[in-house]
Order: structure tokens, then sequence, then C-alpha cells
């Protein structure tokens, strides 16, 4: 997490990092912490966007290492999405993994990684990172009835409740995956992950293909 921590310092002028796991962590002076009690799931730190200072926002995971262009090249690929499709600047959000989505499920579709495209991507879901105005990430997502489908699910309601919204994976090869982002805890590797997504998508795709 230090590193993880550090390796953001030099690109934002801004960082809040919820904290929901109980420990008593240390965290450097310059950063703000938002402590929970409880485990809430990760869906809260959509509604953290209404506590950070600044309207354009970046929420990404804690496994995700940025190399020092990456902020740049994401605001870059933002400006070319502003520049090159039809919408407003609060209209569009840019994101390093995603996909499109298909009646047959979350996984029949192939995902959609920033280090292996060459031009923008159009999905209709993006995780892991993602970038834009802050009221893309204000949408009410507590009905979601399973942690493990917080990003989906905010996908779904951010199509509803903010249609005019348009999600791109971008190119940028200015990231890594700190060491343990697929280790046996990872949430990914809990047992029926992958069928609950599948299932969700499959359940929900007409909500999204008839808009």
């Amino acid at each position: 997490m230090p590193q993880v921590i550090e390796s953001w310092f030099s690109q934002v002028d801004d960082i809040t990092i919820w904290d929901d796991s109980g420990e008593n962590r240390e965290y450097p002076n310059e950063v703000t912490i938002i402590r929970a009690s409880r485990r809430m799931g990760s869906h809260v730190k959509f509604k953290s966007a209404q506590l950070l200072k600044n309207d354009m926002v970046l929420i990404t995971d804690d496994d995700i290492i940025p190399e020092p262009r990456l902020v740049i090249e994401l605001v870059e690929q933002w400006n070319n999405c502003l520049t090159n499709y039809e919408g407003d600047r609060e209209d569009f959000v840019v994101s390093i993994f995603g996909r499109k989505f298909s009646k047959d499920g979350y996984q029949s579709c192939p995902l959609k990684r920033a280090d292996l495209i060459f031009e923008p991507i159009e999905v209709d879901w993006a995780g892991r990172l993602l970038f834009g105005h802050r009221r893309n990430f204000m949408v009410d997502i507590t009905a979601c009835p399973d942690t493990r489908l917080d990003d989906l699910f905010w996908s779904f309601e951010l199509h509803k409740q903010r249609p005019q919204t348009k999600i791109f994976i971008v190119p940028t090869k200015e990231w890594r995956n700190t060491p343990d982002s697929n280790n046996e805890f990872s949430l990914s590797r809990t047992p029926g992950y992958w069928k609950l997504r599948d299932d969700f998508v499959k359940s929900h795709y007409e909500a999204i293909n008839g808009r």
C-alpha cells in the first residue's frame, strides 16, 4: 500500500482513502483518510466521490500502481473523447479495464485492456480505475445486491441514471498491477464470483441493449 500511495503523489493534488479494514494503519499526512468501524464493501468508493474537492476525479483500486505519466495520458485521452465524440465534459468516463455486454453473460465478450489497445474503445462496463466527472460516480447504487457486483451495478445504474455518459477504455501502458493483485485473497478468486457476474449481466442485459 505505501508504494501505491507514493506513486500517486506526483500526479494528483488530493488523495482520499476509504479504509474499512478495522486495522490501525498509518498513512502519510498528505492523505485524507475516511475510516469505518465495519466493512461496508467496495461500493462505498463511489459514494466517496461526493466528499472530494475536485470535480474531475479518479477512483482506483489499491492494486493498481501508476507509472509517472498515467494521469497525463488519461487526461489526454479524456480530452480526445471530448473532442471526437458528442457530449459535454461531464459525459465521459475513461478507464483501463472494460467489456461490452452480451445476452450470453459477463465473460462472453473479451476484456479490453488499456495496455493492449491502440485507440479508445467504447464499452458498457469498466472497473478497477475510473476517471471522469464526479457526477458519474454519484449515481445511487444502494440497491446493489452483492458487493462483488459493485462495479457492474454502477455501470448499469450509470446507463440508467445518466444515459448520456459514455465509457471508454483508452490506450496507455502507464500502469501495472501489484504483485498480490490476483492472489488467493483477490475478489475474483472468491467462490461463485464469475457465475454471479455472468448471471447479473444476463438478467439485466436488455436494460442496456434497449437504451
